[in-house]
């Protein structure tokens, strides 16, 4: 084997030397590209190969990588523009009797504060069979990208991926006033590519209830549509019954 580097290899290039430890072992055949003076019988030598490679070279492939790279992530952001992002604004009402709010329990951005509801596939229709839980405080990464969602799912029937990201600042508690207007008190907005989300469900011990007396319930589970209680500083019955939901389109 050369101990110097040959003299086409000490150019401008910049070559350097690429060592690989190849172990030939007693009895064994030698690789093609070595001389048979490298075999010693029942012993065993690590043969230092040196591969010249110049910087060149190097920074071509480098940058060869870096192209590939950044198509993959160009393709994956042209996927995701032609799956145009839908914004939905997630509104309650419900009928009230003695209640001067009602909201989650650490506020309407309660990063705790868990959202039940069904999602139906927008580029096939299917509705998922139950409810999907999404909270602000959980994140998963998106593919091929830096950026993050609350929700990816695929769908099941077709395969086709989606993913809602919620944007927290819009909600309001939901009031006496709103109830008595009629009107709908704004709770959360999702961004949605791929997905829509459908039948928003009131599951859960997380709502907080406050009565016109002043007393705050904590902890209320609305699953079952309905709630009672009885307000002993007021001296007045407290009820919310007839919940409802809807998601509705915002246009940016």
């Amino acid at each position: 084997l050369p101990e110097a580097a040959p003299a086409q290899a000490q150019g401008e290039e910049g070559w350097f030397w690429k060592s690989q430890a190849v172990m030939i072992c007693a009895n064994k055949l030698l690789p093609s590209r070595l001389p048979p003076s490298c075999f010693y019988k029942k012993q065993v030598q690590i043969i230092q190969i040196l591969q010249p490679i110049s910087k060149a070279k190097r920074e071509r492939k480098r940058k060869q990588r870096g192209r590939e790279r950044q198509k993959e992530l160009t393709g994956y952001a042209e996927e995701e523009e032609e799956r145009k992002m839908v914004n939905y604004m997630l509104k309650i009402t419900a009928e009230v009797e003695n209640v001067k709010s009602l909201q989650p329990m650490g506020g309407c951005d309660d990063p705790n504060f868990t959202f039940y509801f069904k999602l139906r596939c927008e580029n096939c229709g299917e509705v998922t069979p139950k409810e999907t839980a999404v909270s602000l405080e959980e994140q998963v990464p998106l593919p091929k990208s830096r950026g993050h969602a609350h929700l990816l799912q695929k769908c099941k029937f077709c395969g086709r991926e989606g993913n809602i990201t919620m944007t927290p600042g819009s909600g309001r508690p939901l009031t006496d006033e709103h109830c008595e207007e009629g009107k709908y008190a704004p709770l959360m907005a999702f961004d949605c590519r791929g997905l829509e989300p459908i039948e928003f469900a009131f599951m859960g011990p997380q709502w907080r209830v406050e009565s016109v007396g002043g007393t705050a319930y904590e902890n209320v589970d609305l699953s079952e549509g309905e709630w009672f209680e009885y307000d002993e500083k007021g001296s007045c019955p407290v009820s919310i019954s007839k919940l409802k939901s809807v998601f509705d389109v915002v246009k940016t």
